[in-house]
């Protein structure tokens, strides 16, 4: 059974005294990043490319990396303390954390976004290899930074 290795989940925030003007913004962004993610009519984009990539072809100890997307956090609220969390074994899963902001993301050309997302993922990928190596675990990160530098 093919299990997709790196898998995605996005969290979008509010401020709850957003202005209108803030709100529509806040709009704004969710679209264009749900498109980046899912493609426009949810037939695309970055989870479909992703989605090449298999567990089974990255060694027995790993099934899933979840890339955790927030967008536009809100800074009175709690942020996740770690880019990359605890692995699970009993899942034999890791999830990682990726900010998107107006400076990091929305400001910038689409090739500019594409390349910020693409590093911050290969980023959190050698972070999630250092971990699995000084545990000894069966994943092979390196092929898998490897394709995504390939795909992305």
């Amino acid at each position: 059974m093919n299990h997709n290795v790196l898998g995605v989940y996005v969290r979008f925030s509010s401020a709850p005294n957003a202005s209108i003007d803030e709100r529509k913004r806040e709009q704004k962004h969710k679209k264009e990043f749900e498109e980046y993610l899912w493609g426009e009519n949810r037939d695309g984009g970055l989870s479909s490319l992703l989605a090449q990539l298999k567990s089974e072809d990255y060694g027995t100890d790993v099934k899933l990396i979840l890339l955790q997307f927030m967008v536009d956090p809100v800074k009175s609220w709690p942020l996740p303390t770690k880019d990359v969390e605890n692995y699970r074994p009993k899942e034999q899963a890791i999830g990682v954390w990726i900010m998107i902001d107006e400076n990091s993301y929305f400001k910038k050309s689409t090739l500019d976004r594409q390349k910020y997302v693409k590093e911050e993922i290969v980023k959190r990928l050698q972070v999630v290899g250092s971990r699995f190596a000084a545990r000894k675990l069966d994943a092979d990160i390196e092929q898998l930074i490897t394709d995504v530098d390939k795909l992305l």
